[in-house]
């Protein structure tokens, strides 16, 4: 995690996970604990899509929804 200053932490993270065979690593931006913001998701060798307004009410809900855009450009790549 990069220190932007003295006492605010980026809020901004990247995730490498597995879809199937294929690997994906999104962005996402913590806004607060109940506010997350899915801001970029790539498919290694198959593309990647910028995001914008899609919000989530938890981390995980965010992953769920990068792991179904992954999912969407594996298979436009197929």
């Amino acid at each position: 995690m990069k220190r932007v200053a003295d006492n605010i932490v980026d809020p901004i993270r990247r995730v490498t996970l597995a879809v199937g065979a294929d690997t994906f690593t999104t962005e996402l931006l913590r806004e607060n604990a109940e506010r997350w913001h899915v801001l970029l998701v790539s498919v290694r060798g198959k593309g990647e899509r910028q995001v914008e307004g899609i919000e989530a009410r938890s981390c995980l809900e965010a992953l769920q929804v990068s792991e179904r855009i992954a999912l969407e450009l594996v298979a436009a790549a197929d």
